[in-house]
């Protein structure tokens, strides 16, 4: 599969791995956990549940590159995540409505940790290598 045919199929997952977490999650904390806006960690777990959906959405769609572009693809998906949310809630609503959505820090949070994660597991994977001054100084 060539590599344009692979950025397209990561933007793709990464929005289905984060319309689904926004459902399951949406589930799991307002509907079995009971939270509402009067909880006192309400506002934390709001962050949460915003972080989540960015992370997966970053995380998993950036694994359909190959190892070498999975930075690269993190950062363009956190690029098109947010300006998605801004769309979806700054742009689209009529004028009286538009208001910057305080949950844009909770999707941006998420999507910096995709990337971070990424980029750790980068830097992992290629340690540095000693190069030849070293290896003449230290007798090997």
């Amino acid at each position: 599969m060539s590599l344009s045919l692979r950025y397209v199929a990561a933007i793709l997952v990464a929005f289905a791995v984060s319309m689904v977490a926004v459902v399951s999650f949406g589930f799991f904390f307002f509907v079995v956990l009971g939270i509402t806006s009067s909880t006192p960690f309400s506002s934390v777990l709001g962050l949460f549940y915003l972080a989540l959906p960015g992370f997966a959405g970053v995380f998993v769609g950036a694994l359909c590159l190959p190892r070498s572009h999975r930075v690269l693809a993190a950062v363009v998906l956190l690029v098109l995540g947010v300006s998605f949310v801004i769309t979806v809630f700054v742009v689209v609503p009529p004028p009286q409505h538009r208001v910057f959505p305080r949950g844009i820090i909770g999707v941006a949070i998420g999507c910096l940790l995709g990337v971070a994660l990424h980029y750790w597991r980068s830097r992992a994977i290629n340690p540095v290598q000693p190069t030849a001054g070293r290896k003449a100084a230290s007798g090997g």
